[in-house]
């Protein structure tokens, strides 16, 4: 079994970003590929990883950075 398939996680965010003067927001497109909602546009974000315990902060913040 593969890494994918054993990882655990204890929840999700998702991210908003906005511009300085708060009229646009930075959103994904999800690949046509996704088994969830393909083609869809959403925030950014991703599960927590429950093998090092982050935070919704922690979490947020290493999404962002990937």
């Amino acid at each position: 079994m593969d890494d994918f398939n054993n990882f655990r996680y204890l929840g999700a965010v998702e991210i908003f970003v906005l511009s300085p003067c708060k009229t646009k927001v930075l959103l994904m497109k999800r690949s046509e590929k996704r088994a969830v909602l393909p083609g869809f546009y959403a925030g950014l974000g991703g599960k927590m990883d429950s093998n090092s315990i982050e935070s919704a902060y922690d979490t947020a913040v290493r999404e962002i950075k990937e």
